[in-house]
């Protein structure tokens, strides 16, 4: 959306003021984004799709199919992601860096019903 363009050109802009390196450029972000942003497995040999689709507004959204390929669920966090996530006995491990760069660390416990 266009808030969500002018919310990353602010954090850009910030974020080069912190730093204070003007790297001469300007940010544009792109108009649309990805459909698929990552892709990973389980130790259960589950595919873990992230994608926007149904996402939060300030989070993520998961696509989970099992080894066979058939679609199981959709789950969404709240957080955002753009580090590592890793997921052991069903626990999911978050690690990122929020607004003001400092790393943040998540953990879910995955239920399944």
């Amino acid at each position: 959306t266009k808030e969500e363009q002018e919310e990353e050109i602010k954090k850009f802009d910030e974020a080069i003021k912190r730093t204070g390196v003007d790297a001469g450029f300007k940010y544009e972000p792109d108009d649309t984004k990805p459909i698929i942003s990552q892709i990973f497995t389980d130790d259960l040999n589950r595919l873990w799709v992230n994608t926007p689709e149904g996402a939060p507004k300030y989070g993520m959204a998961f696509d989970i199919f099992d080894n066979h390929g058939k679609y199981l669920n959709k789950i969404t966090t709240d957080f955002k992601a753009g580090g590592n996530i890793f997921i052991k006995n069903n626990v999911m491990y978050c690690i990122y860096q929020d607004e003001e760069e400092l790393p943040a660390f998540f953990k879910y416990k995955i239920i399944e019903q």
